[in-house]
């Protein structure tokens, strides 16, 4: 009676370890698991945001200089994930969101005739960011242009 006692008790204590085993390496894999992203150049890429969305976001600034990014979200449109993690700032209006910064740099018509024009892949956008639902894969872009 006391061995079956004994044998039941190494039984339990085994199944609750390997739940705590199994459980605990699932999610630390998971978490430190590093996910390399790259450009067509096989240059690594920033990643940011978390989530099951993921496109690629450009950044080109009034010199020119091109800045990569991999972002990740479960946001459904471009101008909310931007948001989000703060890539993205400018005022709300009748057409949508007016964007005046991108990656900490400003661009405003109003102060030094330049604006962020905003690309689907090679096109330039006819909506705003706000409303362009996140398509899995496909690079968008902020471009300073010069009116």
């Amino acid at each position: 009676m006391k061995k079956s006692r004994i044998i039941a008790a190494i039984l339990v204590l085994i199944t609750v370890a390997s739940l705590f085993c199994s459980c605990g390496t699932g999610s630390a894999e998971k978490e430190t698991k590093p996910q390399v992203v790259t450009n067509a150049n096989a240059n690594p890429i920033t990643q940011l945001g978390n989530g099951a969305n993921r496109f690629i976001f450009n950044v080109v600034d009034k010199d020119g200089k091109l800045y990569e990014f991999a972002i990740n979200t479960d946001e459904t449109t471009v101008g909310a994930a931007l948001e989000k993690i703060g890539m993205i700032k400018g005022t709300k209006g009748p057409y949508g969101l007016y964007v005046t910064i991108v990656n900490s740099i400003k661009a405003e018509y109003e102060t030094d005739g330049c604006y962020w024009a905003f690309y689907i892949g090679d096109e330039l956008a006819s909506t705003g960011v706000d409303a362009v639902e996140i398509v899995e894969g496909e690079t968008y872009t902020f471009r300073v242009e010069k009116a």
